[in-house]
């Protein structure tokens, strides 16, 4: 179920950018000799079955250490490109409507049930979007660091641009067929990464939910308890959608070394058949794998999770301040009226500024936009000097109580 309840975006992209940028830079330098290993392992997997450690033991040999980093950076063009794509995912629903699947607060959907079709048909349509646009721009990357991995060992090293002239070399044996750069295992790829996607965003959200913590509400914990869900969230993410889609990624570089190799071509679906005969293939270099994915996984939503927070932060403290200002210039509140506004005043204080809180409060009584909020919080002690009734909505519970 998704919440349709705006969200301070994020409009300075330098920061996260620059987060994410870090953020694979370190994924990458940790993790790529185990992704060329295990791509290795993979292309001669099933005619040849070699361990972890043998092909670690053929690439020093032949290439010494140096040889784990071959294609590295082909490897980060693809890791840059496809990261940026899922941020604009995470960016555009968490940060714009503020994804809750299992939020009983959602009021707004009540009287107008289409909403909720609509906006989850927006958000896969989002991330099957991003998915695309993510292969388009990084298949021909891709399609090089594959080479790159699974060609014989020992060859000299090469300059980055002489790395992607690679992509001629394959053009030339495919008949000069430009679209060999991108073609190779298109569609498994667009549906392994938008799988991805999805998966991410909601197996994130749904640690935050049992953890207690609703991304567009505060925590229902006090007292500091509970603080690391989002870490919690961010490892369990890591850890699930790697072992679930492995052995789709496993068929997909499959299917993109035979289609290379110009071999007698097998569908996906045959593809399994072949496979599923000995199971333990399709998930044949699974625990690097994991671990790859777990690293590339904990830094992007860690890193992106602490930017918006620190926004999110800011942008209520301001909002704060500025109702503060107008509260002041309310005119002719008798003493008694004045203690509840204070402690309205200082309940709202100690709930809103919440350095945990990664949203709007406002959620749980299906206020669009903060602003309303603002207005009703004025017309609320206005409503005090006239009627001498308190709304207390510190609680999001309208409740009414006659003030002697």
């Amino acid at each position: 179920m998704i919440n349709i309840i705006q969200y301070p975006q994020d409009t300075h992209f330098v920061k996260p950018l620059f987060l994410i940028g870090v953020g694979i830079t370190i994924h990458e330098i940790i993790s790529y000799p185990l992704d060329r290993i295990v791509t290795r392992m993979i292309a001669k997997s099933p005619y040849q079955i070699q361990s972890f450690s043998e092909q670690l033991k053929q690439i020093k040999l032949a290439e010494s250490f140096k040889g784990l980093y071959k294609g590295f950076r082909t490897s980060f063009d693809r890791s840059i490109i496809q990261n940026l794509s899922f941020y604009f995912c995470f960016q555009y629903f968490f940060l714009r409507y503020g994804l809750e699947f299992n939020s009983g607060t959602r009021i707004e959907v009540n009287d107008q049930p289409y909403l909720k079709y609509c906006e989850n048909a927006k958000f896969h349509g989002i991330a099957f979007g991003s998915a695309i646009l993510s292969t388009v721009f990084s298949q021909p990357s891709n399609v090089v660091n594959l080479k790159l991995q699974c060609e014989q060992l020992g060859l000299p090293p090469k300059k980055y641009w002489d790395n992607m002239k690679h992509l001629e070399e394959i053009m030339d044996y495919h008949n000069k067929k430009f679209k060999i750069a991108f073609t190779p295992g298109f569609k498994s790829k667009v549906l392994l990464i938008y799988c991805q996607f999805v998966a991410e965003i909601t197996i994130f959200q749904e640690f935050l939910y049992q953890q207690g913590y609703l991304f567009m509400n505060k925590s229902v914990f006090r007292d500091g308890q509970q603080k690391n869900s989002h870490f919690i969230g961010a490892l369990g993410t890591s850890i699930l959608v790697p072992i679930v889609f492995h052995p789709l990624n496993f068929l997909q570089k499959r299917y993109m070394m035979r289609k290379l190799q110009n071999m007698k071509l097998l569908t996906p679906q045959e593809m399994l058949k072949q496979d599923i005969s000995k199971f333990s293939n399709l998930y044949c270099g699974l625990g690097t794998e994991v671990f790859r994915y777990s690293t590339r996984s904990m830094l992007i939503f860690y890193l992106i999770w602490n930017s918006a927070n620190q926004t999110t932060n800011q942008f209520l403290q301001n909002q704060y301040i500025q109702y503060k200002e107008e509260l002041i210039e309310v005119e002719y509140l008798d003493l008694k009226i004045g203690e509840y506004v204070f402690l309205i005043k200082s309940e709202f204080q100690q709930n809103l500024i919440d350095p945990y809180c990664s949203g709007l409060i406002v959620s749980k009584i299906g206020i669009n936009q903060l602003n309303i909020l603002k207005v009703q919080f004025i017309l609320m002690v206005k409503e005090l000097q006239k009627h001498k009734l308190l709304w207390l909505i510190l609680g999001w519970k309208q409740q009414m109580l006659q003030i002697r």
